[in-house]
């Protein structure tokens, strides 16, 4: 009990040079809200120590963007941290910033989608008035007559691809496709007896 009421009490008199030193560093490490300036801040210690924290949570936030584009996670982090020195960032506040990245890059993808869908939407309204006003424009009639003829192209095309098809289903029910069909196994099934009789007369008893 003295041991620990030695450790927890008040210390009384000036503290030693050793106890003011760590005390000093302490407060340099952990003490991330004080800030010494030199001029008068017009700005109250609350709003002054909000501005820290956000400050901080943008720089945190920037580090973590950074890590995220060379494809690397808060591992590569902790050990980039360790490499200069500096005190690695814990998961929670990684996690937090990468949440935080990820509802501004939602936000931005989600306005730029709108900003199209309302320039197409324009477009093709402008489109449908210029089309039911029923002006007759030198563009709009060439396209017209491309469509036209695409079109055109497109079902001859067809029409070749059916006959094609037809054609060959009439010549496979023919008797000749049949008989050609019969003789063409007949020929492959010749020639595998062959094949394995030429392997039994290599591979025989006594010829190896």
């Amino acid at each position: 009990m003295d041991a620990i009421s030695r450790r927890y009490r008040k210390p009384k008199g000036r503290p030693s040079k050793r106890r003011s030193l760590c005390a000093s560093k302490v407060q340099k490490r952990w003490g991330k809200n004080h800030m010494q300036s030199d001029f008068d801040s017009t700005v109250c210690a609350k709003n002054s120590d909000i501005l820290l924290v956000s400050k901080c949570f943008e720089a945190n936030k920037k580090l973590v963007e950074a890590f995220l584009k060379i494809g690397k996670g808060h591992a590569a982090l902790e050990l980039f941290s360790m490499a200069i020195g500096i005190h690695a960032m814990d998961k929670k506040t990684f996690s937090k910033c990468l949440l935080k990245l990820y509802e501004e890059k939602c936000s931005f993808k989600e306005d730029i989608l709108e900003i199209f869908r309302k320039v197409v939407r324009k477009h093709h309204e402008d489109l449908l008035g210029i089309v039911n006003s029923g002006y007759n424009f030198g563009c709009f009639n060439s396209l017209a007559i491309e469509h036209k003829e695409l079109s055109a192209v497109s079902v001859d095309i067809s029409h070749k691809r059916d006959k094609r098809r037809l054609a060959q289903s009439e010549k496979k029910n023919s008797s000749d496709w049949k008989k050609k069909r019969i003789s063409n196994k007949l020929t492959k099934s010749s020639k595998i007896t062959r094949n394995i009789k030429k392997e039994g007369e290599t591979y025989g008893s006594g010829k190896f």
